[in-house]
């Protein structure tokens, strides 16, 4: 049985790059989708977009991350 979650998030911001008395702010949106697919419980695979949008300017990545465990063992209590 494969086990896995769909995974949404959104992120907001405002924040300004300048010091000086002449404060240029910059409003940005970004949202994310990712399917994490755990095949066992030492091993994790993570495929997600996003989408970034920041004054006048699109961005778009892709990402995949794996974690491979070489050892899945589990411990007794005493």
């Amino acid at each position: 049985i494969a086990r896995g979650a769909l995974e949404f998030g959104a992120r907001a911001g405002l924040g300004d790059a300048d010091t000086s008395d002449m404060v240029d702010a910059t409003s940005w949106l970004a949202g994310s989708v990712g399917y994490l697919f755990v095949p066992s419980r030492a091993s994790r695979l993570r495929l997600a977009a996003d989408l970034r949008l920041a004054g006048n300017e699109m961005s778009v990545s892709l990402r995949f991350e794996a974690l491979f465990g070489l050892l899945d063992a589990s411990a007794a209590p005493w």
